[in-house]
């Protein structure tokens, strides 16, 4: 959320969810996480501004990071950055197109009013 007030604009950001459905509770290390490779690889060769984050949700305390990026992009529909982001995560329906991989927009107003009640 801090992140969303310094910009003072909606951020974007990923956070990486189990690759295989048998791992443990803790699932891929995110060092070894194929998504989350593929996608730096991706954002690299692009040279998307991105960086590590830790994603908490709101009203809970952050945990330790487990892999989470903070997209250094803002999310203008006007923006040729943007839209090639979008291209790449998601497929015609919207949907991140890759099931281990969450996309996430998290909206300025919604950010401010969690702040507000921390």
């Amino acid at each position: 959320m801090e992140l969303g007030l310094q910009a003072q604009r909606d951020i974007l950001f990923l956070t990486f969810k189990n690759e295989d459905p048998d791992d443990d509770i803790l699932g891929t290390h995110w060092e070894d996480h194929q998504g989350r490779q593929h996608v730096v690889e991706w954002l690299e060769a692009n040279e998307i501004p991105w960086e590590p984050c830790v994603h908490a949700a709101p009203g809970k305390a952050p945990c330790f990071y487990q892999g989470s990026i903070y997209l250094a992009v803002a999310p203008d529909e006007g923006s040729p950055t943007y839209q090639k982001i979008l291209s790449f995560l998601e497929d015609e329906t919207g949907e991140c197109r890759f099931p281990s991989v969450d996309f996430w927009l998290y909206p300025l107003d919604l950010i401010k009013k969690h702040n507000e009640m921390a």
